[in-house]
């Protein structure tokens, strides 16, 4: 019995992470008046952007938003915004060299989390004009990956 309902809980898992989502539609809208940047830096729109959500003290958060932000260096219409439910006296040291240029962090993210139904981080939504065209784990994003979504016609 207690296998069946072990085996019934694993399988539901993989429908939970990013419920609210679906390639190809609008992402859930967030009102502006809910979203805390941190040090008040909003980055500029791009035609693109990826979405990460993250907490700062995971390692494996650290190494995706960092490389994913070096990549983006070179890609003039893709900006980057990270997610984090900590505030920013809570943040580890690393997440503050995000909230510049083309990028910014949104602290107290929790509404982002729920209206895109993440349930762990590290995880990435990649869009275009707010429509999803990728979502997932970010270890899964690299530089070809990247260029072809931000260049291909949708």
């Amino acid at each position: 019995m207690y296998l069946a309902v072990g085996l019934a809980g694993l399988l539901t898992v993989p429908s939970v992470g990013a419920q609210n989502i679906a390639l190809g539609e609008r992402t859930p809208r967030i009102k502006s008046s809910h979203i805390r940047w941190l040090n008040g830096h909003t980055p500029e729109a791009h035609t693109y952007t990826y979405i990460e959500f993250i907490h700062s003290k995971s390692e494996p958060c650290r190494l995706s938003s960092e490389r994913i932000a070096a990549i983006a260096d070179n890609i003039k219409e893709l900006n980057i915004v990270v997610v984090t439910k900590e505030e920013g006296a809570a943040l580890a040291p690393w997440v503050h060299t995000l909230a510049q240029g083309t990028s910014g962090v949104v602290v107290l993210g929790d509404e982002f989390f729920d209206r895109y139904g993440v349930r762990y981080a590290p995880f990435g939504v990649m869009l275009h004009k707010r429509r999803a065209i990728w979502f997932g784990n970010p270890r899964t994003l690299n530089r070809e990956l990247i260029e072809k979504l931000t260049t291909t016609k949708q």
